[in-house]
Protein backbone atom coordinates (compact mmCIF):
# COMPACT_ATOMS: atom_id res chain seq x y z
CA UNK A 1 0.00 0.00 0.00
CA UNK A 2 1.54 3.33 -1.04
CA UNK A 3 -0.46 6.36 0.88
CA UNK A 4 2.44 9.16 0.43
CA UNK A 5 4.95 9.70 -2.11
CA UNK A 6 7.94 12.61 -1.80
CA UNK A 7 9.24 13.88 -5.17
CA UNK A 8 11.67 16.32 -5.94
CA UNK A 9 10.84 18.85 -8.13
CA UNK A 10 13.94 21.03 -9.63
CA UNK A 11 14.06 23.33 -6.17
CA UNK A 12 11.25 22.04 -4.17
CA UNK A 13 10.26 19.03 -2.59
CA UNK A 14 6.75 17.94 -3.06
CA UNK A 15 4.25 16.09 -1.00
CA UNK A 16 1.96 14.39 -2.61
CA UNK A 17 -1.30 11.73 -1.90
CA UNK A 18 -2.47 8.44 -3.01
CA UNK A 19 -3.99 9.68 -6.42
CA UNK A 20 -0.77 12.28 -6.69
CA UNK A 21 -2.61 15.48 -5.44
CA UNK A 22 -0.20 17.79 -3.54
CA UNK A 23 -0.33 18.70 -0.46
CA UNK A 24 2.40 20.78 -0.13
CA UNK A 25 6.00 21.93 -1.37
CA UNK A 26 9.15 22.12 0.71
CA UNK A 27 12.47 23.68 1.07
CA UNK A 28 14.35 20.57 2.18
CA UNK A 29 13.41 16.65 1.89
CA UNK A 30 13.61 16.76 5.87
CA UNK A 31 10.72 19.67 5.35
CA UNK A 32 8.31 17.01 3.05
CA UNK A 33 9.21 13.94 5.39
CA UNK A 34 8.18 15.80 8.32
CA UNK A 35 5.02 16.71 6.77
CA UNK A 36 4.11 12.90 5.92
CA UNK A 37 4.06 12.28 9.85
CA UNK A 38 1.99 15.58 10.27
CA UNK A 39 -0.78 13.40 8.06
CA UNK A 40 -0.47 10.51 9.94
CA UNK A 41 -0.47 12.01 13.40
CA UNK A 42 -3.50 14.33 11.66
CA UNK A 43 -5.32 11.18 9.92
CA UNK A 44 -4.10 8.65 13.40
CA UNK A 45 -3.51 6.18 10.62
CA UNK A 46 -0.12 4.45 9.70
CA UNK A 47 1.44 5.58 6.43
CA UNK A 48 3.98 4.11 3.84
CA UNK A 49 5.63 6.74 2.10
CA UNK A 50 7.95 6.45 -1.29
CA UNK A 51 10.65 9.05 -1.49
CA UNK A 52 12.37 9.52 -4.91
CA UNK A 53 15.56 12.20 -5.28
CA UNK A 54 17.30 13.62 -7.52
CA UNK A 55 19.11 11.05 -9.15
CA UNK A 56 15.80 8.85 -9.41
CA UNK A 57 16.92 6.66 -6.92
CA UNK A 58 13.57 5.54 -4.35
CA UNK A 59 13.33 5.03 -0.74
CA UNK A 60 10.61 3.65 1.11
CA UNK A 61 9.83 5.05 4.83
CA UNK A 62 6.80 3.83 7.26
CA UNK A 63 5.44 6.86 9.46
CA UNK A 64 3.42 6.17 12.36
CA UNK A 65 0.90 8.81 14.26
CA UNK A 66 2.38 8.96 18.12
CA UNK A 67 0.71 6.38 20.53
CA UNK A 68 -0.84 7.86 23.82
CA UNK A 69 -0.19 5.60 26.40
Amino acid sequence: MLDLTVVTDSADWVLQDEAGGELGRYESRAAAVEAAWDVARVTEELRVVLIRDDEGEWEEMVVEPPHLH
